[in-house]
């Protein structure tokens, strides 16, 4: 229904420019009426697209704003958690972690208990450490982590904008 107002929206404005201009510069103005009717055409195939659910673009218009809003898929990529490790967790919120500093030792497994306490999808992604926490709001997920070294690793939400909003942290390993 948006794409069909937004054509009809479009050629009017285009048609209308063209009906109104002087016979000089009528040429000129069937040229942008053109542009006007395809970019109207183009806007109603990506909002109609794909199928009967629809796609990309018809999502968002009913409120599923997708990748873009930080949707993903729930899960881990790294090792599973270990039933005698010790255990860290880490809490997101709209848009920090708590704690934002963890502090592990070196050649000692440890399980990452990744909580997401906000009200939309998030990450917990330690790329020096090899290991991605994805939950939806309100779940948790957890991983581990075995040091081999000494040193500071970053972890960070990655979705899109938001470790640049504030979810970073950082896990100190230290000697044992």
């Amino acid at each position: 229904m948006f794409a069909v107002f937004a054509v009809a929206l479009l050629v009017g404005l285009g048609f209308g420019a063209l009906a109104l201009a002087p016979a000089r510069d009528k040429r000129g103005l069937l040229v942008v009426a053109a542009v006007l009717v395809a970019a109207g055409l183009l806007g109603t195939v990506v909002v109609g697209s794909v199928g009967p659910g629809g796609g990309f673009m018809r999502s968002m218009l009913r409120g599923d704003m997708g990748s873009m809003m930080g949707s993903g898929r729930p899960g881990r990529s790294g090792s599973p958690p270990t039933s005698t490790a010790p255990q860290e967790t880490i809490a997101a919120r709209e848009f920090a972690f708590t704690p934002s500093v963890v502090r592990l030792k070196v050649g000692q497994t440890a399980n990452i208990v990744f909580a997401n306490r906000g009200t939309t999808f998030h990450t917990l992604t330690i790329a020096g450490l090899g290991l991605d926490l994805r939950a939806n709001a309100g779940d948790q997920i957890a991983g581990s982590v075995r040091p081999d070294r000494v040193g500071t690793y970053t972890f960070i939400c990655s979705v899109p904008g938001h470790a640049g909003l504030g979810m970073r942290g950082q896990i100190d390993v230290v000697a044992g």
